[in-house]
């Protein structure tokens, strides 16, 4: 995850353009930080959206803004890239999908956040909202 890196996306994929050899070809693989339910059931007064909220909030305040993943395409093409190949692919954050598939990993993805997510947490959210993060509540 490289979205809250890189301060100048288009001036970055212009930059790799450039640097390719003729026929070459660049793979970048983003997550969505703004989370999403497919039915309906994810509120904005869920923890993960308030957290994700914030971290976007942060992300901009910082002046790193989180580049929406529906950005990316129309970058790449600005910078010259052709035959674009936009995939998206779901990644629960939970065990409760139906589907044997998104269920295991849904429990491996929400293994994956409770490591990670003091890590990406911390230096946002003290910097952007001014306080110390364990008094920050999500």
């Amino acid at each position: 995850m490289m979205n809250f890196s890189i301060p100048n996306w288009p001036e970055y994929l212009n930059k790799i353009y450039q640097n390719l050899a003729p026929g070459g070809y660049v793979e970048i693989q983003e997550i969505d930080v703004m989370m999403k339910a497919d039915d309906g059931t994810l509120g904005d007064d869920s923890a993960i959206m308030k957290w994700s909220n914030l971290l976007n909030e942060a992300s901009v305040k910082l002046q790193q803004a989180y580049k929406k993943i529906d950005e990316f395409k129309d970058m790449m093409a600005e910078a010259g890239f052709t035959e674009i190949v936009d995939m998206r692919f779901k990644w629960p954050t939970n065990h409760w999908p139906k589907d044997k598939k998104y269920k295991e990993l849904g429990v491996w993805n929400n293994e994956n956040i409770a490591i990670a997510l003091e890590s990406l947490t911390i230096a946002p959210f003290t910097r952007a909202h001014a306080a110390p993060f364990m008094e920050e509540s999500l």
